[in-house]
């Protein structure tokens, strides 16, 4: 890459984390593999490039040569372990400016969701709940839908779960497609907390970074 950094970025589970281009310490040549999630970007001041990846997990990056492991094939016990045709998709997104910026964490889910798995939104027979083409969408970009789940515990309710994902403080209102009658917030076991005001099929909330918040919705 034509970019200048000490530092590549890499994204995991609610959030990212950064790790050193360069081997100064022993702490520095250990971390000759990093683990990320979906993508890993290196960027200088004003630009960068991020490689995105729908099912690879360790990276390399030394200087401005970014690498990723595309199989492990170890020897034992399976002797012929990864050894069929495999398909690997990937893909390079040069930008302008920061990674938050160019919206990285939502490309990243456009590659793994809509291009190579192909997952389609499938309806569901629950009364009232048919899915429209939106049906939970955030208005801050920072502000990542994680997860959309049905309450295991009460009837006529889904967890809405979504954290910031850029590192800052974010603000944003989360819209339903759909008609609801009540928001109340949930811990991680899914405990009823109090009733957040909502207007119309709409609530308003706020985040500190990297925070993750749950929602019960009643429908």
């Amino acid at each position: 890459m034509d970019v200048l950094t000490r530092e590549a970025t890499y994204d995991i589970q609610y959030g990212y984390v950064k790790r050193p281009t360069h081997i100064n310490t022993s702490w520095d040549m250990a971390k000759y593999e990093v683990c990320g999630h979906k993508w890993v970007d290196v960027s200088q001041a004003d630009k960068g490039v991020t490689i995105i990846t729908d099912c690879k997990y360790g990276f390399h990056a030394r200087d401005n040569v970014v690498q990723v492991s595309l199989l492990k094939s170890p020897k034992n016990p399976d002797g012929n372990c990864d050894i069929h045709k495999h398909f690997i998709y990937y893909a390079v997104l040069p930008h302008e400016g920061t990674f938050q910026e160019a919206e990285v964490n939502r490309r990243a889910y456009e590659l793994n969701l809509l291009a190579s798995n192909n997952v389609p939104l499938l309806a569901t027979n629950l009364t009232g709940a048919a899915l429209p083409a939106s049906w939970v969408t955030s208005t801050n970009t920072a502000v990542v839908v994680e997860a959309v789940k049905v309450c295991a515990e009460i009837t006529r309710n889904i967890v809405v779960r979504l954290y910031e994902a850029n590192g800052g403080s974010a603000d944003t209102t989360v819209n339903l497609g759909f008609t609801i009658t009540q928001v109340r917030e949930c811990n991680g076991l899914e405990d009823p907390g109090a009733v957040v005001p909502r207007t119309g099929n709409s609530f308003q909330t706020s985040f500190k970074p990297f925070q993750v918040r749950s929602f019960l919705v009643t429908f």
